[in-house]
């Protein structure tokens, strides 16, 4: 499985195999907006729609981060993954493997993609956490907490401006504006920086001397955008999960509950 620094284009490639899914029932006219992110007249739709979140082995003693499984997160309140559309999609992308005995959908990249970003993996589609598989397990992001941290980086919403001291600030002060667009209360403190709390998670940004594959790898749309793991604490416990930033849609920002002994 690919490594969580590519998590962004395992999750634009999910995506895309979805439109196409789409497609390949006589749907292509008629996506729906909370899946395509985009609205009917062909702009980004401003409404919420489904984020692709990457389920990796991290927050364990010895993890190192791969991804073992993607999450289609929709907005809450909506109902797009009950709906039989979705589903027919879904056993369009994924045929059964009689091998394996269960659906595989099969993820690549496109053709010409370089060497270390390049993947091809089979997922199997499911609605109920795999038993036995403790990273795959949703109530490691949504149970309530207080606190939580990046497992991926924040990529911030706008490009900052201040240098030195002042830029946690602004990037603070980003979350706290990224947590108010979600409808989240804003949290009552806010830590950033370039290693994350969670135990196998990637840093933000690799040390100076690092090869190329050891940064996160980002769509063009997100390119020159900054990164940064957090913290951040409610005074109240809320539901995760909690996913902020620019990249939310594509598994960056993915929080995850902290526990106060961590």
């Amino acid at each position: 499985m690919p490594d969580l620094r590519a998590c962004a284009f395992l999750a634009k490639t999910a995506r895309d195999a979805l439109l196409s899914g789409y497609q390949r029932i006589g749907l292509g006219k008629e996506i729906p907006e909370v899946i395509s992110g985009h609205a009917a007249d062909g702009n980004p739709t401003r409404a919420p729609h489904l984020a692709i979140i990457p389920l990796s082995f991290t927050g364990f003693p010895y993890a190192d981060g791969h991804v073992l499984g993607l999450a289609f997160v929709p907005p809450r309140h909506s109902a797009i993954l009950e709906e039989e559309s979705f589903r027919k999609v879904l056993r369009t992308l994924a045929p059964m493997d009689e091998t394996r005995g269960r659906r595989v959908l099969t993820l690549r990249t496109k053709e010409g993609t370089p060497s270390g970003r390049a993947f091809s993996i089979g997922l199997s589609p499911t609605f109920e956490p795999p038993a036995g598989k403790r990273s795959l397990d949703p109530a490691w992001y949504t149970r309530p907490s207080q606190t939580f941290a990046t497992v991926t980086p924040i990529a911030a919403d706008r490009h900052l401006k201040e240098e030195g001291k002042a830029r946690p600030e602004e990037l603070a002060a980003q979350i706290a504006s990224a947590c108010r667009n979600i409808n989240l209360p804003e949290p009552e403190a806010i830590v950033t920086d370039n290693h994350s709390a969670i135990e196998g998670a990637p840093p933000a940004y690799p040390s100076g001397k690092s090869p190329a594959w050891m940064r996160w790898g980002l769509p063009r749309s997100l390119a020159s955008r900054p990164l940064t793991h957090a913290v951040i604490r409610f005074a109240q416990p809320i539901e995760g999960p909690v996913i902020l930033g620019a990249g939310r849609f594509l598994g960056l920002g993915l929080f995850r509950p902290l526990d106060p002994e961590e």
